[in-house]
């Protein structure tokens, strides 16, 4: 039988006779396999063999990647020892109980009283019939969510400070009041004064979401209870809170998921 024509060529080209292997080019196949053993290197540094590279030999074995077996060791890195030693460190840490406690008292008083008030702040924004003392007010009471708590920290110290101007109002207007008034340094405001300042802050940008809620409802609702004979009282309980109570619903198990989580930042 006649030899294909490609197999004929590359024989003829090759200078090799029919029945005959190539010869194999040992120093080619060497370097080959040399190139692939080594890493390469940044312009201008010279090439690293992967055993010899200071980072990546730690967590290779001794005797070579070439060799390496799935029952090789690995070394385990020294922070991983560690844990369960800073675990019992953190529990048997003296603050840690009040540090437990105050987390969880806030995030609670945050769920009773903190997270009800953007959804009033938001009805009550949307029974303001004029729209620019309307955008006014959510002009006025998003702004303070733009201002991160350093600048925040800063302003409420000028304000409850030692050297405040609540403090200096009171020393005129109340002598005796003043001298045991330090809101920013005793521990029995120090929970409520962190919620108020929280809502402060976010009240207003929260109450937009509830406001794009009560925009999705169908006037036409609205107007049937007018028809009714329905006061503003009787729509906002029967109409308003009842059409949004599903997305009320969504952004409690959200704001339930941050419970241990302090929230400020």
């Amino acid at each position: 039988m006649g030899m294909p024509c490609s197999r004929a060529l590359e024989t003829q080209d090759s200078g090799v006779p029919e029945g005959r292997e190539r010869p194999v080019d040992e120093s080619r196949s060497a370097e080959r396999n040399e190139r692939r053993r080594r890493r390469p290197g940044r312009p201008g540094e010279p090439e690293t063999p992967l055993e010899e590279d200071p980072v990546l030999s730690q967590d290779l074995p001794a005797h070579g990647p070439a060799h390496a077996r799935a029952d090789d060791h690995v070394p385990v890195p020294d922070a991983a020892r560690h844990l369960p030693f800073l675990f019992a460190r953190l529990l048997s840490e003296s603050n840690f109980r009040a540090a437990l406690v105050n987390t969880i008292v806030i995030a609670l008083i945050k769920l009773l009283i903190a997270f009800p008030f953007p959804i009033l702040l938001a009805i009550l924004l949307n029974e303001v019939r004029l729209r620019s003392v309307k955008r006014s007010l959510q002009t006025l009471l998003t702004f303070p969510h733009f201002l991160s708590w350093v600048v925040l920290a800063g302003i409420l110290l000028n304000l409850f400070g030692d050297t405040g101007a609540i403090k200096k109002i009171f020393l005129y207007a109340a002598p005796a009041i003043a001298r045991n008034l330090n809101v920013l340094y005793d521990p029995k405001f120090f929970r409520v004064f962190l919620v108020l300042t929280d809502m402060w802050k976010e009240a207003g940008w929260s109450s937009i979401l509830y406001l794009a809620a009560i925009a999705g409802i169908d006037p036409g609702l609205y107007e049937a209870a007018t028809i009714d004979g329905c006061n503003r009282v009787r729509k906002i309980l029967h109409i308003t809170i009842p059409s949004i109570m599903s997305f009320v619903l969504i952004m409690f198990l959200l704001n339930v998921g941050n419970l241990v989580s302090s929230g400020l930042a």
